[in-house]
C-alpha cells in the first residue's frame, strides 16, 4: 500500500483521481487516499466497515431476525425478541 501512495504521490491526476474514488466509492489508493481516509472524510467505499467512518455511521451487517445471531442482539439491546427469533432458540 505504501508504494501505491508513493506512485500517487508524484502523479499529475491525483486529485482527480481521489474524486473519482471518493465518487464512486471504490475500494483501493486512488489519488494517494486509502479506504479509512476516504471513508473519514465521508466517502467509504461500499460495504466499508473499517475505523474511518464516526461511530454513528458504521456499516452493519446485522444478520436477519430468526438466526441465533439477531436472537442475542435483540436480548443486547433489551428488545423482547421477535417470535422467529424466539423460534431459534426454542429449537436449539
Amino acid at each position: 500500500m505504501q508504494q501505491a501512495r508513493q506512485i500517487c504521490a508524484a502523479c499529475l491526476l491525483a486529485d482527480s483521481c481521489r474524486t473519482w474514488a471518493r465518487e464512486q466509492r471504490v475500494w483501493g489508493v486512488w489519488g494517494g487516499e486509502t479506504n479509512s481516509q476516504r471513508a473519514a472524510a465521508g466517502f467509504p467505499p461500499d460495504e466499508f466497515r473499517g475505523r474511518g467512518l464516526p461511530s454513528g455511521q458504521r456499516v452493519r451487517d446485522y444478520r436477519p431476525c430468526g438466526t441465533r445471531a439477531a436472537h442475542r442482539r435483540h436480548l443486547r439491546r433489551g428488545e423482547e425478541p421477535c417470535e422467529a427469533c424466539r423460534a431459534v432458540e426454542r429449537r436449539r
